[in-house]
């Protein structure tokens, strides 16, 4: 196989010798490893005539804490002050014959350089200017692609469950995929985590890093971090946050996609603080749509803030606590069989009089629930089953912050973060709950060294460990022995078509837990007209891991006649040695070196090199196996290592930016950039390969073969002598990774302009895009057998075709060589908070395509049934629109103090009652708007013969275009698209010439095309209204009342997708019932909340 990137090897010693001499340079000269956690003050003096003044002292001053800083202006008048803490700032400029001029109203930001320039004057040093005024929005010295969320943005907005992260698509080029990321309960929810989705820039959603104070805050599938209850606590904690979108500086690696930066609120010399409770109830709510009531919901939030001074402008700390106990109630569908299929009666076919139902399939059918009355009847033995279980949700939240200034030239702080959380999950078939339990913990301590005016260091070193443990118990509502199938295991999995699945999930019992060490040290420098930076970092992971797939047995029945006759398509499961048990090591190391250069006073160059290297996972008890070679290995290999690394040339990756003021006045800035942003190799990406690889994990797939029936239940131990040996076996199947695993890699690219339109006003319109090279994805079967092509060119499994590598089973496989491709036209205008008004919009218009959405096995991104490339090793048939590729994307926020009470507009005089009761008020909301995610339609069986497992999908014949139905009508759920636009592919010429050749029927490949249709879209609005009544000079009051989903929109999620029922050994098989079925909702209905908080 041919592959982009380079061949070789870097191992961990050779990776060492050179961080080695990185930082011996370092000492020598300079360094830096700047997870963003403050902001930089520059500028120039000049006198009144443009002459800059060189030696003039600058004094920049935090006003929350007293501390300063002294900088001295250099030969060409230039002044930086450098990793300041986010907060409100004046400085004062003095120099000899000139008067001293002060600046207010300075408010910087995480990772802005505000350009603060001064004028000064002639006179003397006694006589003063004062000068309030905001630095420019305008970015004149940056190519970065970022968004700021604010501090009044973070309290202010409305957010259901309080989570922070929601506030990310509020940028640019950020779109929450609610729509088509995985659903309720889903493999890919429980592996890629279950906080929201976002896609960056194009890039897959496991592509973004969550970065706070400087320490990565990940989950424990390195995806968006989030607890058991599905957010991330702490808002009151939050300061604000940076989104780093695209071509951002050499010292942020290990993704291609976003990085958000937070940092945390800190103490002030004054006592400050919070206590608040937000209070839900479903009788506040409208009912959802597919609601036959509204379900009980009970959500009680609580917690408060705690911030001061230790001593005097000198050691500060800040604490937070929130509570959340929560029972929701969600509407759910289940789709069993009638009361007739139970008795084995059907509407039509060979049981339409009735079949003999085998005493096992006779229990493991009254176990199932019975229809709703007057619910959907699918007409082929299957029902709806609709339910509101109610869920428990309980999660406890605490941080605390400690601040310290050692002298004036070092600073120091220290953080500490706690959430612990469980929730509980009925399941669809209300047998089992499915219980999540999470803790995550964040040390971390920050030192801060000035060595001199123009030299800056920076050391870190921090913890971070997420815990994650997801097990069925018993709801104890029947007796769940008929599932049983393996003596000494739990319940298994019966999945028979078309009904759902019954039994507890195949992935459960399943723990993870990630703890990360991470070290950096940074220094920054600034010479003449270069800023500098050069550094490195460590993050040393530790993931363990225990997850025992399908250990009680996964049985697939491909209708309900063969369910009768027990007569299963296939059995999986696990073998009596499996061992699931691994404990995986690994380093991230990385160095960067950044040179922000001011080539002109209006034109700056940002250019920069980073190295990273994420070296081949190790296990601590030697669990490795692997294929090295995928088609001729006769066993997999035992033993380090896990893959082969790529030689150290690949890891560069440089990086070129601009950003040029034209007209010199701070208020238009057009900026590009260019880069490469490579993507480490973490666990999320190994996770399930490193688990079920034989001998150590012996997961087995058995088939019902001509002459070989299958029969249910199947004892494991009994399996038909010879199919399956100890490493290897036509029946064993296997989660492998690419032992020759190439170096993904982006390549962004990006190009804009900032325009201040008016005071406080910004407009931006820009391009970005990018390449993705060497993408991981999974196929879904590797171990096909061949294809041909036929006289007419359609492509086909010959029925004597053997497997690529007949000593395997399934492999389902995963392997850099995938490509994707992003464009996109962005368009935001931005108000900054001024005279009690901001308001901020943001407009995407892009299309991502890519080969392969699923970068994890078992990651469904694609619609029902695909969990990978379905047509491995053609990345061209496989091709098509990205699973995130929303088209249009539209946000719009904003924060409104009413002009009205005492000091206001209109009612400024008043005073007593009717003061406090007019005063106050304000106003905020965020409104959304996104056309719906692309979703392929799916045959619904494995009719070409190499999806034996049933995952994946194939493709069925596209015969003419799908029409979408009318929102508003009852077709729009019902039947969201034209099934009837799809059929089945022709069969095989051997099966038209011979059709009772064993084997037959089987069809060619279809000719459907990948996301070739698009799903409902998104509008919603959440909106707030809040009252603040002061009771002291120092002390507030403020009553909210927020609206999620103002309007009640249904926001549908995607439909059911497959157009056939997977019999794939009927000549005419039927079609599904249920193929364009709608049947939840990606958000709420409205939901009212209101809330109290205490401020002080």
């Amino acid at each position: 196989m041919q592959r982009k990137g380079y061949a070789g090897r870097i191992s961990l010693r050779g990776a060492g010798r050179i961080l080695v001499a990185v930082l011996l340079a370092h000492l020598a000269v300079t360094g830096s490893w700047g997870q963003l956690t403050g902001g930089t003050i520059s500028g120039t003096a000049s006198d009144s005539s443009g002459a800059v003044v060189p030696g003039a002292t600058v004094t920049v001053r935090n006003l929350e804490t007293g501390i300063d800083r002294t900088i001295t202006t250099d030969a060409a008048g230039r002044y930086s002050a450098q990793q300041l803490v986010s907060g409100g700032y004046e400085l004062e400029v003095t120099a000899a014959g000139f008067q001293t001029t002060v600046r207010r109203g300075i408010t910087l930001t995480v990772g802005q350089e505000a350009i603060v320039n001064f004028s000064l004057q002639v006179g003397t040093t006694t006589e003063r200017i004062e000068v309030v005024g905001e630095a420019p929005l305008v970015e004149t010295t940056t190519s970065t692609v970022s968004g700021l969320v604010d501090e009044k943005t973070v309290r202010e907005l409305p957010l259901n469950g309080r989570s922070f992260t929601d506030l990310m698509d509020l940028q640019p080029n950020v779109k929450n995929i609610a729509g088509a990321a995985p659903g309720r309960g889903s493999a890919g929810q429980r592996f890629f985590g279950i906080a929201a989705k976002f896609s960056v820039a194009g890039a897959h959603p496991s592509q973004n890093n969550y970065i706070m104070d400087g320490l990565i805050i990940n989950d424990t599938v390195v995806a968006t971090p989030g607890s058991a209850a599905g957010g991330l606590l702490g808002t009151d904690a939050i300061r604000e946050f940076r989104l780093l979108t695209s071509n951002y500086s050499a010292e942020y690696g290990q993704v291609a996609g976003g990085i958000m930066t937070a940092v945390t609120r800190s103490g002030t010399n004054t006592l400050h603080g919070s206590a608040f409770e937000f209070f839900r109830n479903s009788a506040l709510d409208a009912r959802e749509f597919f609601d036959a009531k509204v379900p009980p919901f009970k959500r009680n939030q609580f917690g408060g803030t705690l911030g001061g001074r230790i001593k005097r402008d000198r050691t500060f700390f800040f604490g937070n606590y929130e509570g959340l106990r929560q029972r929701l109630g969600s509407t759910i569908f289940m789709r069993v069989p009638t009361l007739e299929a139970r008795r084995g009666i059907l509407p039509s076919g060979p049981c339409a009089t009735g079949c003999t139902v085998g005493p096992t399939a006779q229990r493991v059918l009254n176990l199932y629930p019975l229809p709703t009355p007057g619910g959907r009847n699918y007409g082929d033995g299957t029902a709806d089953f609709r339910s509101a279980p109610s869920n428990p949700t309980t999660e406890n939240y605490f941080a605390i912050r400690l601040d310290h200034t050692l002298n004036e030239q070092h600073f120091m702080f220290g953080r500490y973060t706690f959430s612990d959380a469980n929730s509980s999950l009925l399941a669809n078939d209300e047998l089992t709950r499915d219980a999540r339990d999470t803790r995550y913990q964040h040390l971390m301590l920050s030192f801060t060294s000035l060595l001199s005016p123009t030299l800056l260091n920076n050391f870190r070193v921090g913890v971070g460990r997420s815990v994650s443990l997801q097990d069925s118990t018993d709801a104890g509502k029947a007796d769940l022995s008929p599932l049983v199938g393996v003596p000494g295991r739990g319940p298994g999995y019966v999945t028979v078509s078309p009904a759902g699945a019954i039994g507890p999930w195949i992935g459960n019992p399943n723990f993870l837990w990630w703890t990360s060490y991470q070290y950096a040290d940074d220094i920054s420098y600034t010479r003449g007209n270069h800023s500098l930076k050069l550094g490195a970092s460590l993050q040393r992971n530790h993931d363990n891991q225990d997850g025992r797939f399908s250990y009680g047995g996964n049985w697939t029945f491909s209708s309900l006649q063969d369910f009768y006759a027990e007569r299963p398509l296939n059995v999986i499961g696990a073998g009596p040695t499996s061992d699931a048990n691994r404990g995986w090591r690994s380093w991230i190391i990385g160095t960067y070196l950044q040179d922000d250069w001011k080539v002109l006073p209006n034109l700056t160059l940002n250019l920069g090199v980073r190295f990273e290297w994420a070296t081949v996972p190790t296990e601590v008890n030697g669990r490795i196996a692997q294929l090295r070679d995928l088609f001729r290995d006769p066993a997999t290999v035992v033993g380090d290592p896990f893959w082969e690394q790529i030689s150290a040339f690949a890891h560069a990756a440089p990086r070129f930016g601009f950003a040029w003021d034209p007209f010199n006045n701070g208020k238009t800035a057009v900026r590009g950039g260019l880069g490469i942003f490579q993507q480490a190799i973490r666990n999320t990406d190994f996770i399930l390969p490193g688990d079920r690889m034989p001998p150590i994990w012996d997961g087995i797939l058995a088939t019902s073969l001509p002459g070989q029936p299958l029969s249910y239940p199947l004892v494991f131990p009994n399996i038909p002598a010879g199919r399956v040996a100890p490493s290897s076996g036509p029946q064993l199947r296997l989660d492998a990774i690419d032992f020759n695993l190439a170096q993904p890699y982006n390549i962004n690219y990006s190009f804009s302009i900032q325009q201040e339109v008016l005071p406080n006003t910004m407009l931006h319109v820009g391009y970005v895009g990018s390449r993705g090279v060497n993408l991981l994805g999974v196929n879904a079967e590797a171990n096909a057998r061949q294809d041909i092509a036929g006289p007419d060119g359609r492509r086909y499994i010959p029925l004597e075709a053997l497997r690529r590598n007949p000593n395997f089973g399934v492999i389902r496989w995963a392997t850099a060589e995938n490509d994707s491709y992003y464009n996109s036209l962005q368009v935001s205008a931005e108000k900054r908070f001024s005279q009690g008004f901001q308001i901020s919009s943001s407009y995407t218009w892009s299309k991502s395509i890519d080969t392969n959405s699923n970068r994890i096995h078992g990651g469904n991104f694609d619609g029902e049934g695909s969990s990978g490339s379905d047509w491995p090793f053609n990345t061209k048939a496989t091709r098509g629109l990205s699973a995130w590729d929303l088209r249009h994307y539209w946000s719009l926020h904003y924060a409104y103090d009413l002009p009205f009470g005492p000091g206001r507009a209109l009612g400024g005089s008043l005073t007593g009652a009717a003061g406090k009761v007019l005063g106050g008020w304000s106003l905020s909301g965020v409104v959304t708007a996104a056309t719906g995610a692309p979703f392929m339609v799916a045959l619904g069986g494995d009719f070409p013969g190499s999806l034996p497992m049933g995952l994946g999908a194939h493709k069925p014949d596209r015969v003419r275009n799908s029409d979408i139905a009318e929102r508003g009508t009852p077709q729009y759920t019902n039947q969201y698209f034209d099934p009837t636009a799809f059929v089945l592919p022709p069969l095989t010429p051997q099966c038209v010439a011979t059709p009772t050749a064993t084997g037959c029927p089987r069809r060619v490949f279809g000719n459907g095309g990948r996301n070739t249709l698009t799903g409902p879209g998104l509008a919603t609005w959440n909106f707030n209204v809040s009252k603040t009544t002061s009771l002291t000079e120092r002390v507030g009051l403020q009553f909210r009342a927020e609206f999620f989903n103002l309007f009640n929109r249904a926001n549908f999620r995607l439909p059911r997708s497959a157009v056939f029922l997977p019999q794939t050994g009927n000549p005419n098989p039927p079609r599904n019932a249920a193929a364009g079925l709608i049947t939840s909702t990606s958000t709420t209905g409205r939901q009212i909340q209101f809330g109290l908080k205490l401020v002080f």
